[in-house]
């Protein structure tokens, strides 16, 4: 996996040397790399807690509530480590154009990290889904 890691490090580098990096290939590459690592690393992660579930399950024992509990926070861990989005995934995932999601970044929670613009999926996800935002202990 290190051997990835080093690839989308010099992506980005290469894509710094670019004129427009937000069309930059090599952010693009860079960024589904980093995405493949992610999402590889929550597999495994599942992959985890499956076989030990099925270990408990052909041994015949029950989890506390404890351990159930720091399964789930494990998982809502790995949520937290997916990469934020830019302008145009989420003009693609929203169904609208570049330009509208540029005039409404603020509104849907964007944050600005040098010139680019990026968004959390949890942030995007609480901003589009119409109801107000609840305290983090309602959820």
């Amino acid at each position: 996996m290190e051997k990835f890691g080093d690839l989308a490090r010099r992506l980005r580098v290469r894509m710094t040397r670019s004129t427009n990096r937000e069309n930059s290939l090599d952010c693009r590459a860079a960024d589904a790399i980093n995405q493949l690592q992610a999402n590889n690393e929550a597999l495994e992660a599942e992959n985890r807690r499956l076989e030990a579930e099925n270990r408990t399950l052909r041994e015949g024992k029950l989890v506390p509530a404890a351990e159930a509990e720091q399964q789930v926070e494990a998982q809502d861990a790995l949520l937290a480590l997916a990469p934020a989005l830019g302008l145009r995934k989420v003009a693609e995932l929203l169904g609208v154009s570049y330009t509208t999601v540029y005039v409404h970044k603020e509104k849907l929670g964007f944050f600005q990290v040098g010139n680019q613009w990026r968004v959390w999926p949890e942030k995007l996800k609480e901003m589009t889904s119409g109801s107000p935002p609840q305290p983090a202990g309602l959820r």
